[in-house]
């Protein structure tokens, strides 16, 4: 891939002369902020990648669109592949969890929290809570 340059310019407050050291931490911060968003571009090229090994297709751009309304989160692959936004239909639309949060959903069951609050945490339905409850072996079965 052949490199990009960005010219940015930055306007100093009254006092302040562009010094070498300025531009240094300018130029750091715009590295940094590009690393960033490469990051998030990778981890949402891997979510696609692994929804289409399970038939469901969605774009880069419809994943990274879906993370910056469902907000931030410490690392890009921790975040929730769909927003909790409702269409124009009233429906929901389908949240999809990534294995993480598949975990960390089974561990705030056997911890006890109830299946209505698991399912309000990770906006999901409580048949899907059901469901992963389930899998995991965390019900009996019928006798």
């Amino acid at each position: 891939m052949p490199k990009r340059v960005i010219k940015v310019n930055v306007k100093l407050p009254k006092g302040f002369v562009a010094t070498p050291e300025i531009e240094a931490r300018v130029q750091a911060a715009a590295n940094g902020a590009i690393e960033d968003l490469a990051a998030q571009l990778k981890a949402a090229e891997k979510i696609v990648a692994d929804l289409e090994k399970k038939g469901i297709a969605i774009s880069v751009e419809e994943i990274l669109e879906r993370q910056r309304q469902g907000g931030t989160s410490k690392t890009p692959a921790a975040k929730k592949v769909t927003s909790k936004s409702k269409k124009a239909s009233g429906r929901r639309s389908r949240t999809v969890l990534s294995d993480e949060q598949k975990q960390a959903l089974i561990t705030d069951l056997k911890a006890g929290l109830i299946t209505r609050v698991v399912a309000e945490k990770y906006g999901v339905s409580t048949a899907t809570v059901a469901n992963i409850k389930t899998s995991a072996g965390l019900t009996k079965k019928r006798g």
